[in-house]
């Protein structure tokens, strides 16, 4: 037998269950010495009974690069910053939704956001123009998409939809359990 494994198989990332209190937690904690990020209030909240099981590094991408977002582009005279997040889960998939009361995007670079290098012109918070990026290519690698709204002044509404990955035979027990217990 060839124990031997090429650089793509020992670099492929196992999936898990995500437990997403924890990855928001997480994230918050690599940001805190980011300007302003004391100043924002993270809501969160979570729907839904089904485990939800994906590539653990690329839902860490996802949350701290939107979460660092909402800290760089806050709005400056807004009292009280927020960033909510609301999480959907399913067992086919899960949507979770980023929106902010920032200074938003005006409707002709919305489309370009997700682009490399782009940040909008006249923004005055300073960025690489990766974060949004590397936000859409771990979503692409879950097989999911992510989606962005955003009005000028009033905030930001991002949208990932992600594949569960659950084991297909749990998923049915979890569902016939949920069902017998309504």
């Amino acid at each position: 037998m060839n124990t031997i494994k090429t650089a793509r198989q020992r670099s492929k990332p196992k999936p898990q269950e995500i437990d997403f209190k924890q990855t928001v937690a997480n994230s918050i904690k690599s940001l805190m010495l980011q300007e302003g990020a004391h100043r924002l209030t993270i809501n969160t909240t979570i729907e839904g009974l089904i485990p939800f099981v994906a590539e653990k590094d690329m839902i860490e991408v996802v949350f701290t690069n939107i979460i660092s977002n909402a800290i760089k582009f806050r709005h400056p005279h807004e009292t009280k910053p927020t960033l909510d997040i609301h999480i959907d889960l399913g067992p086919e998939n899960v949507i979770i939704t980023f929106k902010d009361n920032g200074i938003g995007i005006d409707a002709e670079h919305i489309s370009k956001i997700f682009d490399m290098f782009f940040c909008a012109p006249g923004q005055k918070a300073e960025g690489s123009g990766l974060g949004l990026f590397a936000v859409r290519e771990a979503v692409k690698r879950m097989k999911g998409t992510v989606t962005a709204q955003s009005v000028k002044s009033s905030g930001t509404t991002l949208v990932a939809e992600l594949p569960n990955r659950i084991d297909p035979d749990l998923k049915r027990k979890l569902i016939k359990l949920i069902e017998n217990s309504k």
